[in-house]
Parts: C-alpha cells; structure tokens; sequence
C-alpha cells in the first residue's frame, strides 16, 4: 500500500520562487498524493517497507541501479594528517574494530588511531552521523558490522564562533558544547533512542568535519577530565567531502579542512571501488511498482522515470561523485553491505 507524499502544487509556469512543500503551513503551496516512483540508496530489503509494517503492507518493488555512491570516512580539521596537523610518517586510517567501537561508545581515545599513547593518549574522536531516512547510515554501518536495527551513539555539537558561509557551503565555528543526539532533534521517519539520531544530509554533517571543539566539548562537560582536545569522524560521500570537507576549490581555509581516512588502509578511490579493493558503497536506484507505473498516464510517466533514470545514471551521477555501474565496474552486491563479489 503506497504512502502519501508532498508535492509542490506549482505547474512550473509561474514566476519566483516555489515553497517548499516539504515545511510549508500553506496548504496551497503542496498537493498530497502518493508517488508513481522515486529512488533510493537501500535495498527494499533493508528497510522495514517490505510486509507488513507498522499495520501497513508494502508490496516488493522495482529497484533498477543508477550508479554506486562511494562512501568515506573524513575527519575534522587538526586530525593528525590534516592541513593544520601534519603528522609525517602517519596516513589517516580508520579500522572496521574502530568504527565498531567508536559508534558504539560514542568516542574513543586518537591513539587507537594513531598508536601513539604518549602523544594523543589524551586526544579524544568523536561519531557523528545521519539520521534514519539516510541510506547512507545504512549502508556506513551494514558494511562495518552493525545490523540494520542497531542502534549507535553520535553527538550534537552547539556550534558557535561565527561560522562562515561562502555560497552553497558553510564551515568553521567553534563547538562550544555537545551531548549524544537529542530524541527532538531526529528528524527520520523511525524512532530511535538518545544517541542514536544524526543529520539530514551529508551537506549538514560535512559542515561539522570543519569546526573547532572547544574545552567544554572535548571534556564532555567534565565527563572527561583528562582530554586536552577533541576531533569528529563521521560518514558521507565524496560529493559532500571534497569541497566542504577537503577545500578541493579552495573555498575552505586550510586551517578548516579535514582529512579523508583510509578504510582498512585501502584508499577510497573511483578505481578501487571499480576492482573490489574499496567497498564502502552503496548502489543508487530508481524505484517503482513491479511491473511499472500504474494509473493515470502510467505509460507517459513510466517513460518519464526511464529518461531520468538514465540522465542521473550517465551525467548527473557522475558529475556529482558517483560512478557508472558499466563494464568498467568488475564487482556487485545483492544486499548493503553485503559481500563484494566479482560480476
């Protein structure tokens, strides 16, 4: 049984700009309809929309890839090997135990990063991470071990020190305090406990790998008396990282650039996800009723979702950081995180 969804009322002939359908008040400004198709970033069956759920049945559907979706892990700016913290000799890396363990527990010390006790023994890495309507935490916490039930533990930041905004992207500012992830302040679809929430988009979350955590949030208010400073992993595609994140166009500022980690010390690479090396990815798809679109111009809206389908798979996907699942692609999966096998 589909859901019902907003749409924006507009016919596209006006002028100005259109409301948001999604946070309006305004009923005038969306029309609430069920939709003929739409995409994701999850297997049907990693989602609980498959049977019955909550008193509804969801039938199967269509799910057609449109591409892979590289995830990586990236930390915040003074990490070691970050443009404010070089550390020669050390390559950034994070470990499967370790992203076990740091969402697990919410923080562990950097020195399970680094191996240097005398040092960083005193440093401490913060998760943050995204909130239960993004593939992208199923599909981050499926590859690392976690089940796609799990619950995890990632903190809100307060962010002040005037952050600064330079067109589409905004970064820097000062933490000033954090907690685990409040229940108010999840915005998904599913209930989760405190701790367990996390941001509603990978632009939201990049914006955080570029600030500064103050004494009063690496001390979690005194809960960690020893810690003399404090850093944030979390997960999101190259799409997001490379300029909010990496300043690759030299937007961001040196001083708050981050650092792309190693997984399993296999780079994240287009050539290594292609040949298996890397595995961290989701697949994009277009979604739709078996057998296609039914009702109203079902054939006009079928042929619809198939132009845009390959629009996004051919040009859009690309140029945003995702890659061609063509020839050139030697592996495959059947389920998130699921075993990357040859084709």
């Amino acid at each position: 049984m589909p859901v019902t969804a907003r749409f924006v009322s507009t016919d596209g002939n006006g002028t100005g700009s259109v409301p948001n359908p999604l946070t309006s008040s305004n009923p005038a400004d969306y029309v609430e309809v069920t939709a003929d198709f739409g995409f994701s970033t999850n297997f049907q069956s990693t989602s609980p929309f498959l049977g019955v759920f909550e008193g509804t049945t969801y039938a199967a559907i269509s799910e057609e890839n449109v591409g892979i979706s590289p995830l990586g892990f990236y930390a915040s700016p003074g990490f070691p090997g970050s443009p404010s913290n070089p550390r020669p000799g050390y390559v950034p890396n994070i470990t499967t135990q370790l992203i076990q363990q740091l969402y697990t527990t919410g923080y562990v010390s950097l020195a399970q990063f680094t191996g240097d006790w005398e040092q960083d023994g005193t440093n401490y890495v913060f998760a943050i991470g995204r909130n239960t309507d993004a593939g992208q935490r199923f599909a981050a916490y499926l590859e690392t071990g976690f089940d796609k039930t799990s619950d995890v533990r990632v903190y809100f930041p307060t962010i002040g020190g005037s952050p600064v905004t330079v067109g589409n992207i905004t970064y820097g500012g000062t933490v000033t305090s954090q907690v685990p992830w409040p229940i108010a302040q999840q915005p998904g679809q599913l209930a989760v406990p405190l701790g367990s929430g996390g941001y509603n988009s990978g632009a939201n979350l990049a914006r955080v790998l570029t600030v500064t955590l103050t004494e009063p949030a690496y001390t979690l208010g005194g809960l960690l008396p020893d810690a003399t400073a404090g850093y944030y992993v979390g997960y999101v595609t190259p799409g997001d990282a490379n300029n909010r994140i990496l300043g690759l166009n030299n937007v961001v500022p040196l001083a708050n650039r981050g650092v792309a980690l190693r997984l399993n010390g296999v780079e994240l690479t287009t050539d290594n996800v292609k040949k298996g090396i890397y595995t961290a990815w989701p697949y994009n798809r277009l979604i739709r009723p078996q057998g296609g679109v039914v009702g109203t111009d079902a054939a006009f809206k079928d042929d619809f979702a198939d132009e845009l389908r390959d629009q996004i798979a051919e040009v859009d996907a690309p140029a945003g950081g995702g890659i061609i699942d063509d020839a050139t692609v030697k592996v495959k999966r059947d389920a998130d995180g699921g075993a990357v096998i040859k084709k």
